[in-house]
């Protein structure tokens, strides 16, 4: 929760005693009054609610159930509190990644593509031919190094990928 050892007395409660602390954190605390509102307006539902917290930031997600007793009587809440500051990060690094990914794949790939629309649609002097080749062998080797960096990076990740060490001379 981002508190100090100093504020959490030896009597401190949830949920009451750590809204006081955290309350000012909150990016819109109306929807939380709101969500309290309806636990008690409706005690028998499960509400959810996700929470932007600032200083730091954090994402909640608050689920909050009816408890009962062997009688099926309502005797409370339940509150489970997810934290998912760092499944929001991942999510928008893997939506960057993706993004920045498609983008440097698509560049060789058009270069390639073009070439070879051009080799395949008319007849140019060898020189030409050659150097249009060239071309398209850099980028196919482009697009091939992304791929095995790419691979190497969801080795790296899945903890497989085997490290092999030698000694080489500095000279």
């Amino acid at each position: 929760w981002g508190l100090h050892h100093a504020q959490v007395s030896a009597n401190f409660r949830v949920p009451f005693d750590l809204l006081s602390l955290i309350l000012a954190r909150f990016h819109d605390s109306a929807a939380f009054s709101d969500f309290c509102t309806n636990g008690q307006a409706k005690p028998a539902q499960e509400f959810s609610l996700n929470i932007k917290l600032r200083n730091p930031h954090q994402e909640l997600n608050v689920l909050s159930l009816p408890t009962c007793d062997s009688n099926d009587q309502i005797t409370g809440r339940l509150w489970v509190i997810n934290d998912l500051t760092r499944e929001k990060e991942a999510d928008r690094l893997k939506n960057e990644f993706t993004s920045m990914v498609s983008h440097e794949l698509k560049t060789p790939l058009t270069s390639i593509l073009g070439y070879s629309d051009l080799l395949l649609a008319r007849e140019f002097p060898a020189e030409d031919q050659k150097s249009f080749l060239k071309i398209l062998r850099r980028e196919a080797e482009n697009l091939e190094n992304l791929v095995t960096d790419i691979l190497d990076f969801a080795r790296i990740e899945a903890n497989t990928m085997r490290i092999n060490r030698w000694t080489v001379p500095l000279h």
